[in-house]
């Protein structure tokens, strides 16, 4: 189900990025975003939304190799 408030997206978009951490996803890893979409897939967004949180997760991805820190989406 879609979420709606920024919170809750915000939420989402962390929660992706920390199963990222957890299935050892990197932004050099083979198909990230093909990756990252699979996992988002089972929200029930829509294509134009879940393109858009796949390319921010993607981002943070690189940042964090770049900065070698770990990034976290903030209100």
């Amino acid at each position: 189900m879609p979420t709606s408030t920024r919170r809750e997206k915000l939420a989402v978009l962390n929660n992706a990025l920390e199963a990222c951490h957890k299935s050892h996803i990197g932004y050099r890893t083979p198909a990230v975003a093909d990756r990252v979409a699979e996992m988002l897939q089972p929200l029930g967004f829509g294509q134009p939304t879940e393109r858009e949180y796949v390319r921010l997760i993607v981002d943070a991805l690189a940042w964090e190799e770049k900065n070698r820190k770990e990034f976290r989406f903030a209100e």
